[in-house]
């Protein structure tokens, strides 16, 4: 955590370079503090370009917070911002929804899941036993086990 607040807010993009953020993003992965991994995304963005290391430790970050609607955020702007796809970061998201909880504007959640699973298998990345697992996880924490074990039937 000291380490986090050594780190430069809107520092001079000169002085970081890329391996600089991904161990900020990387500690703030391991401190559960999804909120700061957006704020760096957010403060230097402009300066230094993200890679698919620093996306992924946002997303990371927001997975294990359970934040999904930032999870799924963070993959969008990956998109948005040609960040190469990764595993590690579509993972993340879908770990997001174990035991997520309705918003007003999302009354199933579970239903995301299945649908970021879903993209994942048209259009990658490769769907791993990992993702396939958390949205067996998310859809069994949602109480929807008969799709969870067709899933779990249909992973051979």
């Amino acid at each position: 955590e000291q380490a986090l607040e050594q780190f430069p807010r809107k520092a001079v993009s000169s002085v970081l370079d890329i391996a600089s953020i991904n161990v900020a993003m990387g500690a703030v992965v391991a401190g559960w503090r999804w909120a700061a991994a957006l704020e760096i995304l957010h403060d230097l963005q402009d300066g230094i370009q993200m890679n698919v290391l620093s996306c992924g430790a946002a997303t990371g970050a927001c997975g294990t917070s359970r934040c999904w609607n930032h999870a799924l955020s963070l993959l969008q702007w990956g998109r948005q911002h040609r960040i190469q796809d990764s595993s590690a970061s579509f993972n993340a998201a879908l770990s997001s929804f174990v035991c997520a909880k309705e918003t007003s504007s999302t009354r199933h959640p579970w239903t995301l899941a299945v649908t970021l699973l879903a993209t994942m298998m048209r259009l990658g990345p490769r769907v791993d036993a990992v993702g396939r697992d958390a949205a067996i996880t998310a859809l069994a924490s949602a109480g929807r086990w008969q799709l969870a074990l067709s899933m779990i039937g249909s992973s051979g």
